[in-house]
């Protein structure tokens, strides 16, 4: 007897909307899970970039937003900020000279 093969399609999450970030943090962790990345996201109406979706989508990935959850609400938020904030800056070079 051969095992049968099973095959479905997931629905695609409706948009959501809340103020608790710690529940916001763990609705994302749980999406990643599943293999789903933030698409958009926007903060009183001002979206996001792309950049700053893109980092925050490689650090909901790596736990961090599982981790964030578990604090209390203002250092969860203290967290998120932080993500939402960072950017990445290339090293100038240095001087003008091409080394030794």
């Amino acid at each position: 007897m051969s095992l049968p093969r099973w095959r479905w399609v997931l629905t695609t999450p409706a948009p959501s909307e809340r103020s608790d970030v710690p529940a916001i943090l763990r609705q994302w962790h749980s999406a990643s899970r599943l293999g789903l990345r933030l698409a958009s996201l926007e903060i009183d109406g001002v979206p996001v970039d792309a950049r700053q979706l893109e980092l925050l989508n490689d650090w909901i990935g790596v736990g961090g937003a599982f981790n964030a959850s578990r604090q209390n609400y203002f250092e969860a938020w203290a967290r998120l900020d932080r993500v939402l904030k960072s950017t990445y800056r290339r090293p100038r070079p240095s001087g003008g000279r091409a080394g030794p």
